[in-house]
């Protein structure tokens, strides 16, 4: 089911009769109990976030706040996509690996704990790279995508294979104590290409790394906006702020919000790359 399709069915508890309501088991209404509490959850909407498929890119210090909560959320498949290795410099940061782990491959690693978080979601590694020969492939069956690896290059091959399938997605990036995100609604808002952005290191206006530094928690924060994002356009039970580039300062706590225009010669408006690389 494409997540426009789960967008349309949601209605939030008592949308449907109850009769024609799937029912959960109780070891899931357990389990779910607090979440099923929501104001727009419910049953409905629980029942429905297990039909659906997300893929994190990124299984680092973002991906790893943003892949929990979706497996703790009941996502009912998550694939993790990441062809690098745990480096103890990430140990502050990349709250799925552990010491013992340093140099093990971290699609596998963050797949091993999230199905020890939630046996109930199928979760899958793709200990790979997304490059311009394979993003079409590898991101063919999400429902919806989470660009978490804070990597201009990346987020610009993601944001071409979503926009040319109409896939949503969301992608994000940190930098010393800041960190940014943007949610795109291919064909409704403007993509990460609008901005301008290089293919050299984070984007979004963000330092890099290497000038700059990670802040942990920043990464936490940011992380965990992006499970909001894809839970946000997987059941509309709240608003995801597509087409916002939403920035948050890690060091003062402030935000900040610009709204980017649809750049008329962009892979959004016309469907080619060319010119835009």
């Amino acid at each position: 089911m494409s997540a426009a399709g789960a967008h349309d069915e949601f209605g939030g508890e008592g949308s449907q009769d109850g009769a024609d309501r799937p029912a959960l088991d109780a070891g899931l209404a357990e389990r779910y109990a607090d979440q099923l509490q929501l104001p727009g959850w419910g049953e409905q909407a629980q029942v429905e976030i297990a039909r659906l498929t997300a893929f994190v890119v990124g299984a680092g210090a973002l991906g790893s706040a943003a892949a929990a909560y979706l497996v703790g959320a009941g996502i009912g498949r998550l694939a993790v996509v990441d062809g690098g290795q745990i480096a103890i410099a990430e140990m502050p940061r990349q709250l799925l690996h552990f010491t013992p782990e340093v140099g093990m491959g971290k699609a596998d690693s963050a797949a091993a704990k999230l199905s020890l978080l939630n046996p109930e979601v199928h979760v899958d590694p793709f200990p790979a790279d997304v490059t311009a020969d394979n993003a079409d492939v590898i991101l063919m069956d999400a429902d919806v995508v989470l660009d978490c690896s804070s990597r201009a290059a990346v987020r610009l091959l993601v944001n071409d294979a979503c926009v040319g399938s109409g896939t949503p997605f969301a992608s994000a990036a940190t930098g010393g104590y800041d960190g940014a995100y943007m949610v795109v609604r291919p064909r409704d808002t403007a993509c990460c290409r609008c901005l301008g952005d290089g293919v050299d290191g984070p984007g979004f206006g963000l330092p890099s790394r290497s000038a700059a530094g990670v802040y942990g928690p920043t990464t936490g924060v940011i992380g965990s906006l992006m499970a909001h994002a894809a839970i946000a356009i997987l059941l509309g039970a709240t608003d995801p702020g597509a087409g916002l580039l939403r920035r948050f300062d890690g060091a003062t706590g402030e935000w900040s919000a610009a709204r980017p225009s649809r750049r008329p010669d962009c892979i959004c408006a016309n469907g080619s790359v060319a010119g835009n690389v």
